[in-house]
This record gives C-alpha cells, sequence and structure tokens, in this order.
C-alpha cells in the first residue's frame, strides 16, 4: 500500500503504472510533478502543490489495485 511517507521516486520505481496518476496531476497543476517532487514524500508534494492527500493516495492506490487485478491476455489461436 502507498502511504503519505513514501516518496515519488519510491513510488515510481516500485509501482511504474502510477506514472499516469502522476502525470495527471501534474497536468492540472501545469507542471512536471515527476520531476518537481521526486525526492519528496507525496505528503511533501501534495502539500506543496495544494493536491488533497487522500485524493492523490487513493488514486495511486487505485492504479496500484488495478494493475494487480488485470491479467495477461492470453495469445489467441492461430492453427
Amino acid at each position: 500500500m502507498i502511504t503519505a511517507h513514501d516518496t515519488v521516486l519510491q513510488v515510481l520505481e516500485k509501482h511504474p503504472e502510477t506514472k499516469p496518476v502522476f502525470d495527471r496531476y501534474g497536468k492540472r497543476l501545469g507542471v512536471c510533478l515527476t520531476c518537481r517532487a521526486l525526492f519528496n514524500t507525496l505528503e511533501e508534494a501534495a502539500q506543496a502543490n495544494g493536491i488533497p492527500l487522500e485524493d492523490f493516495l487513493a488514486d495511486l492506490n487505485e492504479a496500484v489495485a488495478r494493475r494487480s487485478t488485470v491479467r495477461p491476455h492470453a495469445p489467441e489461436c492461430t492453427q
């Protein structure tokens, strides 16, 4: 589970599927959030950028949950 004490870098390294979440928040702010706050905790990044922390964490954890429930696509038989 992603927490407020994780850094942006830690989250991206462990859960690359969260990158679109960071991009979406950054786009709303008009900044590259991952560039601007890479070494900050999520709490620090949220506070510095006016992002509601609980929403931010929920969106990041949802991205991880979606990734873990997606099953690999089985190749179709062509014969």
